[in-house]
């Protein structure tokens, strides 16, 4: 995977998602609404590595 993100292995995880704990408390307050349900990534998942196993 590091490969085909062009990192080093280290950065794999970073790369993937991250571990941001933020929440958009406030995003709503000005009239911010979410693009896609909160399932939508278990949704795209197969896609997603389909792309990187395809690019490696």
């Amino acid at each position: 995977m590091a490969a085909g993100l062009g990192c080093p292995k280290e950065l794999v995880a970073l790369q993937l998602g991250g571990k941001c704990t933020f929440t958009a408390a406030h995003g709503k307050a000005i009239g911010w609404a979410p693009q896609f349900p909160a399932q939508h990534i278990l949704e795209a998942a197969d896609e997603e590595v389909d792309r990187i196993l395809r690019n490696l």
